[in-house]
């Protein structure tokens, strides 16, 4: 039986050589100064209006043409009396900017216990969205192993709401791995739920392992480790098949034919 699977990232704008990182000591970490390649461009910002009418922010990432990898707790929270109302997707936001434009949500789909019993082994989400914006955005590889993750290091994405017009990404180490849980030392706020915690691959490239969900301020910040399970639920909404990308990539040349 495998111990580990993986599905590989596909970047269309190209990849940004990360030589230096934020260094987890107080609050270091870093504002993405080009959002536009990867790792970066398939992150995104969520506009959420809750069930009770208030507006919130979250995170997410590409899982695909038009699906959204989040948490549970930005779609369905018992703060907000139920599901989200209204779901605005905006990739790779860059202060006003929106390279990509912006989608709303078609239907969402939540942990089951998450949402019957607010257990946040269970704090995963996904979306669908009216366009198909993962086409230009491309999206992260997906990563599940039944080995520890202790002692390697990585990186959480996403939109804090003390600067949620910028994208920010902080390093740390994993401490703790337990079945669904990744406990770290990366530096996490509100806002950056649903984003990634990912790590670089050379068989997937840059790659999910995790979920944003929250921490213990000053202590630690932890994610919903991304299990066997969630690995085939996130990757069922993968649909982009061979060649369809084919099509993609040969489109400009049909096109010049007329």
């Amino acid at each position: 039986r495998s111990n580990s699977g993986f599905t590989t990232g596909y970047f269309p704008n190209g990849e940004q050589n990360i030589s230096s990182r934020g260094i987890i000591n107080g609050d270091n970490r870093t504002i993405i100064e080009d959002t536009t390649v990867g790792p970066w461009c398939n992150t995104v910002k969520l506009l959420i209006v809750g069930n009770d009418n208030k507006e919130y922010i979250g995170s997410g990432f590409m899982l695909g043409p038009n699906s959204v990898a989040t948490s549970g707790h930005c779609l369905y929270n018992e703060d907000w009396n139920g599901w989200a109302k209204d779901i605005i997707v905006i990739p790779a936001l860059d202060g006003t900017y929106q390279p990509y434009g912006s989608a709303s949500w078609t239907n969402m789909e939540c942990g089951g216990n998450w949402h019957d019993y607010n257990d946040n082994q269970d704090d995963w989400g996904v979306i669908r969205i009216d366009a198909n914006l993962g086409n230009y955005t491309g999206w992260l590889g997906l990563r599940w192993q039944s080995n520890s993750y202790n002692g390697e290091t990585a990186m959480a994405v996403g939109y804090p709401w003390e600067d949620d017009s910028h994208m920010y990404y902080g390093e740390g180490t994993i401490t703790s791995s337990s079945d669904r849980t990744l406990v770290g030392n990366w530096d996490l706020s509100g806002g950056q739920s649903g984003g990634p915690v990912e790590k670089y691959y050379s068989s997937s490239g840059y790659t999910a392992i995790g979920v944003n969900r929250g921490g213990d301020d000053y202590t630690y910040s932890d994610c919903l480790r991304i299990d066997e399970w969630i690995f085939n639920k996130f990757k069922s909404y993968i649909y982009l098949t061979a060649s369809y990308l084919l099509l993609i990539l040969l489109l400009p040349m049909l096109m010049s034919y007329y």
